[in-house]
């Protein structure tokens, strides 16, 4: 399968087109608990999935695997809070919304993978892994 076919590419441009689309449709604030709440749970849910796709080396402490973790989950829900206040500022110009959407994937992609590869070297390697893959 080459990396291009691979569904988790396609993740992060779907999820904050999702929290733009949800923005401009719900218009609730960021303050809602809801939005917080299913924010947060999408983040969760995209790091298990980063967690499914990969292994962890036998040397990782617990604690390291632990904050390499809160990375990934702190790290791809900032993405989608950007995307979710985009949506909401600019429900009435959806041309506009659409735009910034497009322009800003190619950076939010660059970003994403900074915190794949900050969160992988805690939670997957061993902290004198000679070999790491990260």
């Amino acid at each position: 399968m080459d990396i291009i076919d691979h569904p988790l590419v396609l993740a992060p441009g779907v999820l904050t087109a999702a929290a733009a689309f949800a923005g401009a449709r719900t218009r609730r604030p960021l303050s809602d608990p809801a939005v917080l709440i299913s924010i947060v749970l999408v983040a969760i849910l995209s790091t298990c999935w980063v967690v499914a796709e990969s292994r962890f080396d036998d040397g990782v402490a617990v604690g390291r695997a632990v904050e390499g973790i809160a990375i990934f989950v702190a790290g791809f829900a900032l993405p989608l809070l950007v995307f979710y206040f985009a949506g909401l500022k600019l429900a009435a110009h959806p041309v506009v919304l659409a735009g910034g959407w497009l322009l800003l994937l190619y950076p939010v992609y660059i970003y994403l993978v900074l915190v794949l590869l900050f969160g992988a070297d805690l939670a997957f390697c061993a902290p004198d892994a000679y070999e790491c893959p990260v």
